[in-house]
């Protein structure tokens, strides 16, 4: 039923204004936003733990192939370390259900010192000892650089290693986390609204029934009551304690009419006999 100008004790009209000053409209948005802080809350600490697992993860596959690598450059040399980097590239690409191009053996470059890359798929970087990210992490025939998480060791005197995996797995799981939070905190709100319309419809009807029955009863009508429910919930008791208000009003106003009618009842006589002395007084 489309919304109309009304008055307030017009039960049948309900105005959004209205509606949106309710107090369970005014509940419901307060738990709708206590729920979106929890769920912020939420978002964060799993992000934390999903980011601090695949990291681990990803840091845990570099130290394996930079344990392979080293193996092999302590028993056969130089040699035997760039075929085990040549071997770990050869590995093909994974394309994920979501497009992203993957790499399980991602990132290897030996270099020297001086800027010379002996074997690997990037460029001369100059990494020093340690665990970073780099941007500059670009495969032959691509144009855009990738976000990788790699290692650099030393292998010998000016001879340098980095390994390193691609973190698009990582941040596409991130993505998609958020895009699933996204759409409860956008369905949570909607129902936090809808059930608030809703809640606040039906309390501001109720108020407006109250109301419309005591403003007939001030207008003279003392026999109009509040309809109850029959639910015995907070509005049937509020309906039955004014009913009962309502009930022991009238009951006064009856003793009250009773005793009027009783009083002039008892004064008819007195009153009538002494018209007549002084009809008669005005006679003589």
């Amino acid at each position: 039923m489309p919304f109309r100008p009304c008055a307030v004790s017009d039960i049948g009209c309900l105005p959004p204004i209205r509606i949106l000053k309710a107090e369970s409209f005014r509940l419901a948005a307060l738990f709708a936003l206590l729920f979106l802080t929890l769920t912020a809350a939420l978002i964060g600490t799993v992000l934390w733990i999903v980011k601090d697992a695949e990291r681990s993860t990803l840091l845990t596959a570099n130290e394996t192939d930079i344990a392979t690598v080293r193996n092999g450059f302590s028993s056969e040399g130089l040699d035997e370390a760039v075929e085990v980097v040549r071997q770990r590239l050869e590995t093909p690409d994974i394309i994920s259900r979501h497009g992203h191009r993957l790499r399980p053996e991602a990132y290897m470059v030996i270099e020297r010192d001086g800027g010379e890359v002996i074997v690997g798929n990037l460029p001369f970087i100059g990494c020093e000892a340690g665990i970073f990210k780099t941007a500059r992490a670009t495969l032959p025939g691509e144009r855009h650089a990738r976000q990788v998480l790699g290692r650099c060791v030393d292998l010998a005197d000016g001879l340098k290693l980095f390994v390193g995996r691609d973190t698009a797995a990582m941040s596409a799981t991130q993505e998609h986390i958020l895009q699933a939070f996204a759409w409860i905190a956008l369905g949570t709100c909607v129902i936090a609204v809808a059930a608030g319309l809703l809640l606040g419809r039906r309390f501001m009807a109720r108020v407006d029934a109250i109301t419309q029955t005591c403003e007939r009863v001030i207008a003279g009508r003392l026999n109009e009551r509040i309809p109850m429910r029959g639910r015995g919930d907070e509005w049937d008791r509020l309906a039955r304690a004014i009913n009962e208000m309502l009930d022991r009003i009238s009951l006064l106003l009856e003793n009250l009419q009773q005793v009027s009618s009783d009083v002039a009842h008892d004064l008819r006589p007195p009153l009538t006999r002494l018209s007549n002395r002084l009809e008669q007084a005005r006679g003589r």
